[in-house]
């Protein structure tokens, strides 16, 4: 399991992103909604890529290219560094983001990223 990442933001808030259960709903979503195998050696170089994140940067960075870049990374299907992923259209983006609504329903959680708030509580979701 990947422990969450506490980091500070740009604005030196303090923040908690929800690696484990950012996987699991790339891990989810690849697996039963497109259908399709996880190609072990590019999961496992997204699982390091995960682990080794330690600062504002690097969360920014992989939920910027979220929407399919990963997905099709550990998947397997990137050529030449990203081809295949561009070929998505907008309606795969909208099954992806109506999937997440539900993910982070079905977790309690608003989003992969919240605020840390003084007395330990979390802040909703946070926008990069």
């Amino acid at each position: 399991m990947i422990e969450d990442l506490i980091y500070k933001d740009q604005d030196d808030v303090v923040c908690i992103f929800h690696r484990q259960l950012y996987y699991d709903f790339l891990y989810k979503y690849v697996t039963e909604v497109l259908k399709e195998k996880i190609d072990e050696e590019s999961n496992k170089h997204f699982l390091k890529v995960l682990s080794d994140m330690t600062t504002f940067e690097d969360v920014a960075l992989i939920t910027m290219e979220f929407s399919s870049f990963w997905m099709y990374m550990i998947m397997g299907k990137l050529k030449d560094g990203y081809a295949e992923y561009n070929k998505v259209d907008s309606s795969k983006n909208k099954e992806i983001f109506d999937y997440e609504d539900i993910f982070l329903a079905e977790n309690n959680i608003e989003g992969f990223i919240e605020e840390v708030l003084p007395d330990g509580c979390f802040k909703g979701s946070c926008w990069l």
